[in-house]
């Protein structure tokens, strides 16, 4: 069963009478991004064509795009060497402890926040320990004052669905968390209450406790919702364009196909039947040829030019309007027939048009993190009777290592010394992990030379 992205119609009537007013603005564009990212929907049903004993529907060959687009959102942002961290002590200790292997947990979640147009991190409490839990587009919807999460929990070891609203208060201003569970054995959603699962739970301070995380892209549908548009938004016509040529590619190789035609007559036939004898005529590789009257055999070969070496270039020009669509530029992605589908995170330093990409969803991502780490560090301190006041902020270290290219950085410092513009000690310092004293001994360069700070300095390193 295909999964869908669709709000659960009884989870919105319950909004709905509960007086919250759910935004739905964005679903319709969400289910259509969705069929791009899962390659669901009519593109991706071919044409029917004739075929013996009826029509023949063949699904579209894809090398998935959409989703290509979006996977690479989290291999760029949220890589292993992203640290979140804070100069308070007590919240740094907590972060360490609490917010482990959130940047590694979280890619999945990020893909598909920037093809759906959104996502939410909320603070969920249990017995006094707060934590963040993640909620796709589908369970996600603004309310009035919040957001409401839809959610499959298990309580008890009983399988209900959840719906928890995140509101503040508008008597006392601190945010709540009011939780609702519903069983579905009767076939219908029936509220139920157990004493485990708190149904309105204050959290005594003022921070809100969800974040919603979307890509740095205008939202052009509605102006008034806090959901985004897809990373894609602008770029499903370059999406329908990559998979095209790489369907016509694989058909331009499937009808190049050689394929030989002979005389009927060719073919042995039981003696006692007449039946043609397919098997004793031909091993699906050699014919057994007639000779007529005018000594010719009335075979054909149809052997066709294949056209492969054109479909890698329109391959090419398709993935390259999908790079500068989607804000990764023009080289980012290119195929050749030696190494395949490849990403150009080699050359990402001369790629002006990623770097103003990954800067913008950095600022984002990294204002949620802030947000929602110091909603649940607050929310923790606040119910264990902790002292109030401000939260201290949150710091994010975004990796950006693949801002740069180390060979294209090696390169150019050897061609730098080779010309005597750099001392060859300094090499050695950089990439060799050897200290300045030992790199000049073993250079037997003089003292005199410039230190490895003040070159640095001077290039603005």
């Amino acid at each position: 069963m295909a999964v869908s992205c669709e709000k659960p119609a009884w989870a919105l009537d319950v909004l709905r009478r509960a007086g919250l007013r759910p935004d739905t603005s964005m679903d319709d564009d969400q289910k259509a991004w969705w069929s791009w990212f899962s390659c669901d929907n009519e593109y991706y049903s071919a044409p029917a064509y004739d075929a013996p004993g009826g029509a023949d529907v063949c699904k579209r060959l894809s090398l998935r795009p959409a989703r290509m687009v979006a996977d690479e959102i989290p291999s760029l942002v949220m890589t292993s060497e992203t640290t979140i961290s804070s100069e308070d002590r007590g919240l740094n200790g907590w972060l360490s402890e609490r917010m482990a292997g959130f940047v590694e947990g979280s890619a999945d979640f990020i893909s598909l926040a920037f093809a759906l147009g959104a996502g939410c991190w909320a603070v969920s409490m249990d017995g006094g320990r707060a934590s963040i839990v993640q909620y796709s587009a589908w369970q996600t919807i603004p309310v009035r004052g919040g957001v409401a999460l839809v959610a499959r929990t298990t309580v008890g070891g009983r399988r209900l669905d959840q719906i928890q609203v995140h509101a503040p208060d508008p008597k006392t201003g601190t945010f709540h968390i009011s939780t609702r569970l519903f069983e579905t054995e009767s076939g219908a959603h029936r509220e139920v209450w157990l004493d485990e699962v708190a149904p309105d739970l204050d959290t005594r301070q003022k921070l809100p406790t969800y974040a919603i995380v979307r890509p740095s892209r205008a939202n052009t549908h509605d102006l008034y919702t806090p959901l985004g548009v897809s990373i894609y938004e602008d770029a499903v016509d370059a999406v329908r364009m990559v998979d095209e040529a790489f369907n016509q590619l694989f058909w331009q190789v499937r009808v190049s196909l050689p394929r030989v035609f002979f005389d009927e007559q060719g073919v042995r036939r039981d003696p006692k039947t007449g039946a043609p004898d397919w098997a004793g005529s031909v091993d699906q590789v050699v014919f057994r040829p007639l000779q007529t009257g005018s000594g010719t055999a009335p075979v054909s070969v149809y052997n066709p030019d294949t056209h492969v070496t054109d479909m890698v270039e329109a391959l090419n020009c398709a993935l390259s309007t999908l790079g500068l669509k989607c804000g990764f530029g023009q080289q980012y992605w290119s195929f050749d027939l030696a190494s395949g589908l490849k990403t150009a995170t080699e050359v990402v330093s001369a790629n002006s048009t990623l770097m103003r990409t990954i800067r913008r969803n950095e600022k984002l991502l990294g204002a949620a993190i802030d947000d929602v780490a110091r909603a649940a560090y607050s929310c923790e301190l606040a119910l264990s009777g902790g002292a109030g006041g401000d939260v201290p902020h949150v710091r994010v270290d975004w990796d950006d290592s693949v801002m740069t290219d180390d060979k294209a950085d090696r390169d150019m410092m050897k061609d730098d010394i080779s010309r005597g513009l750099c001392p060859r000690w300094r090499y050695l310092s950089r990439y060799y992990g050897m200290s300045e004293g030992e790199a000049r001994a073993f250079t037997g360069e003089a003292e005199g030379a410039a230190s490895l700070a003040a070159l640095d300095a001077a290039a603005g390193l």
